[in-house]
Parts: C-alpha cells; sequence; structure tokens
C-alpha cells in the first residue's frame, strides 16, 4: 500500500480460507512456518504438548517422615489454615502438601530429617507462593505476614 492506503502494483490482499491456513500449519514444520504466515492468520492457533527430553535431580522423599509430620500438625495447612477435607467433604480427605522448611535440594546427600521440626504441611497455594521468593523460600512467619498484612 502507499502512503494514501491505495495498493501499489507490488502488493497484495491476502485472502487465506480457514480450511487451507489449518492445513498448512499442520502438514509443514509449525515453527518455521509461523514466521512465513502474516500475523493475522497466527493469532487464533496455538500449540501445546510437543515432548522434549529432559534431564533432572530428583530428590527422594520419606514417606515416614511426612507420615510423622502429618501426625503431629494434622492436614491443615500450617500457613493459611486451608482444611481439603472441610471444603471438599470426603473427596479432601488427608489431601495437603508438606513442605521442607530448610531446601532438600541444598543438602549434599542423603541426611536424617526431623519431621517436626522440617517438615511442615501447607496448601498447595501457600506451598507455590513460598517457593516464589526471587532469592531461597518465604518462611511459614513470612507467609502468615503476608496473609495478615494484605
Amino acid at each position: 500500500m502507499d502512503k494514501k492506503g491505495k495498493r501499489d502494483k507490488k502488493s497484495y490482499n491476502w485472502i487465506l480460507r480457514k480450511e487451507l491456513k489449518e492445513a498448512l500449519l499442520l502438514n509443514y514444520n509449525t515453527e518455521k512456518m509461523m514466521d512465513k504466515l502474516p500475523e493475522e492468520f497466527i493469532d487464533e492457533i496455538f500449540w501445546g504438548g510437543k515432548q522434549k527430553k529432559h534431564k533432572s535431580n530428583i530428590y527422594e522423599r520419606n514417606s515416614q517422615a511426612r507420615e510423622a509430620c502429618l501426625k503431629h500438625y494434622g492436614y491443615t495447612c500450617q500457613v493459611c489454615g486451608f482444611d481439603f477435607e472441610k471444603y471438599y467433604g470426603t473427596a479432601g480427605k488427608e489431601i495437603i502438601h508438606v513442605h521442607h522448611i530448610n531446601k532438600i535440594s541444598k543438602k549434599s546427600n542423603e541426611h536424617k530429617i526431623d519431621p517436626i521440626k522440617e517438615l511442615i504441611p501447607v496448601c498447595p497455594n501457600c506451598h507455590i507462593v513460598i517457593h516464589s521468593k526471587k532469592e531461597g523460600m518465604y518462611t511459614i512467619e513470612e507467609m502468615k505476614e503476608l496473609i495478615h498484612n494484605k
């Protein structure tokens, strides 16, 4: 188009049927194809689920330590007080995350765990916020302050 909005001899209006657009995206390398299609043709389609290989360390959790922690504290979040069973009934019975107060990945190897001092039940919402701190983790006390000072 020229500056006045009129079509010049070198430009063309793209009219691409939805079926053709989908066929192009499905039958060709979509990552390369996306760069070649005009923006207005790709804003409706999202891709996900591509399989990738991933290698990482997994740190073993001790189920007996978890059980001892829950026997002591119960299944209520020790930060916000959420109880899955009270909210969801029997579907929520005995559902809770157990958080390692000291990051298990920071230990050099297998080590003793005190389930009362080193583990604590927290709901998934509190657990993700605990681990969202830029450096380190929020402590249980910091989390309680966040909730009470909102």
